[in-house]
């Protein structure tokens, strides 16, 4: 049985074409590939040590703006399930 393929494959696998690539835009600023897989990990790897587990929901209290997109994907990274909390 193949392995699914996951939304963060989609970021990691860009960020090693293409790192400097934009990956996002918002309020006139820009966050690249890279960057992006970058700061995935880093969330993921805190997310993971306070104990997040597969499956486990995460719920992101952020307006919409530019950090909205490393925090979703560190979220997933980890195993966990992202629920938006609109402030």
């Amino acid at each position: 049985m193949p392995h699914p393929y996951l939304l963060t494959h989609s970021v990691l696998h860009r960020a090693e074409r293409n790192p400097e690539a934009e990956a996002f835009r918002s309020g006139g600023r820009a966050l690249s590939f890279g960057a992006l897989a970058e700061r995935m990990f880093q969330l993921a790897g805190a997310l993971k040590e306070l104990g997040v587990q597969r499956g486990d929901r995460v719920g992101l209290f952020l307006p919409r703006c530019l950090e909205c997109a490393p925090a979703l994907y560190g979220v997933l990274q980890a195993g966990g399930v992202y629920v938006p909390l609109d402030p």
